[in-house]
């Protein structure tokens, strides 16, 4: 730690920085200077965009050959920055005894304590049948509501007018509470600031998780704990 504050590591696998620089200074705001947060981004040939299982296993082989020479134990935590069950995660909790967490599990948690029923709010289609296997997964499964697609890609969250943006997710927020949550999720971390939309939208009632914002808060608290990933059984090392 940087004297009594963590220090998180904050990677994204993608190639497109004006994601990560996004995700840092949402986190930053978030942390009240509780915290300190440096990006990293996957260079090329890592995809622009995780769209896919392929996208996710080629942007995981990239990252760990860039990262191989930098010295990751600097830092208090590692944030990947993948709204996914990304093989980074535990590619990386092989590798090191720090925290590893990903935003997707770090929102799911805190969607199930927050709520009685979660559900995501995704990008493209696709992400609605990956999604139901993470959660499964993820042992949530009962408590899933299910996931909605936005119908838009990952990087048309940028691209696409702010107004055709924000309507689209809230229709498929909208969705997913006439479906039974009363937790939503943000599935990508290029959704990072579209949260103030969806409580506009649904009003007070409804809680909306940014799993950026979730992950960081959680290294930060598992810093302070002093945690560290145990190395006595799946991620120990190989002899």
């Amino acid at each position: 730690m940087i004297g009594d504050i963590p220090h998180i590591l904050l990677l994204n696998p993608n190639s497109t920085e004006f994601m990560t620089d996004n995700a840092v200074a949402a986190a930053r705001e978030a942390s009240g200077g509780t915290f300190q947060v440096t990006g990293w981004t996957a260079p090329k040939p890592a995809p622009s965009a995780i769209e896919s299982a392929s996208d996710g296993s080629t942007s995981t082989a990239v990252c760990l050959a860039a990262l191989n020479d930098r010295d990751l134990t600097k830092y208090d935590g590692l944030l990947v920055a993948c709204f996914s069950a990304h093989p980074l995660i535990q590619a990386l909790r092989e590798r090191v005894s720090i925290p590893v967490i990903g935003i997707m599990e770090a929102a799911l948690y805190f969607a199930r304590m927050t709520g009685g029923r979660f559900g995501i709010v995704t990008a493209s289609l696709r992400w609605e049948y990956l999604f139901q296997a993470a959660v499964e997964n993820y042992g949530l499964n009962s408590f899933f509501a299910g996931a909605k697609s936005s119908r838009l890609s990952v990087l048309e969250l940028e691209s696409k007018p702010v107004d055709e943006v924000n309507a689209k997710m809230v229709q498929a927020a909208q969705d997913l509470v006439a479906n039974g949550a009363d937790v939503l999720c943000l599935g990508c971390a290029g959704m990072v600031g579209l949260r103030a939309a969806l409580e506009s939208a649904l009003g007070p009632d409804i809680t909306i998780i940014d799993g950026v914002l979730a992950g960081a808060q959680i290294l930060a608290g598992m810093a302070r704990m002093g945690l560290k990933t145990a190395k006595s059984g799946v991620y120990a090392p190989l002899r």
